[in-house]
């Protein structure tokens, strides 16, 4: 379908993007939603402490056991101890430019998963 502006309409919304900018975010939300939140299952009922590292701030999206639970503009170093679960999962998007760093750490201190992205706005998602 075409609008009256020559514009091809997408789901009954005109399909456009305007700069480099939206045009970015609106790639890293659709990869978001395409790709979900990584996942680390550690076997069994346990605590962990999901941690972003990095400087400045970021959004941040955290899971357990599908139970998911969003914060924006949180300062960096962050950190959450969770559980008892079997499902974790941590994103991070940084609210500029720079280098951020997921990571869910078991109870005995072992990084069972990490990720680092830099650039400007971002995600690290473990």
């Amino acid at each position: 379908m075409v609008a009256p502006s020559g514009r091809r309409i997408v789901g009954g919304t005109v399909n456009r993007f305007h700069g480099t900018i939206g045009g970015l975010v609106a790639t890293l939300l659709t990869a978001s939603i395409l790709v979900g939140c990584s996942t680390s299952a550690l076997g069994g009922s346990k605590n962990v402490t999901l941690k972003l590292s990095g400087s400045g701030s970021a959004d941040v999206t955290y899971g357990v056991d599908g139970k998911i639970s969003q914060l924006s503009s949180v300062s960096l170093p962050w950190s959450k101890q969770v559980g008892p679960g079997t499902i974790f999962s941590v994103t991070g998007q940084l609210k500029g430019s720079g280098t951020i760093t997921c990571s869910i750490v078991d109870s005995g201190g072992k990084a069972t998963a990490t990720a680092t992205s830099s650039g400007q706005y971002v995600i690290a998602s473990c």
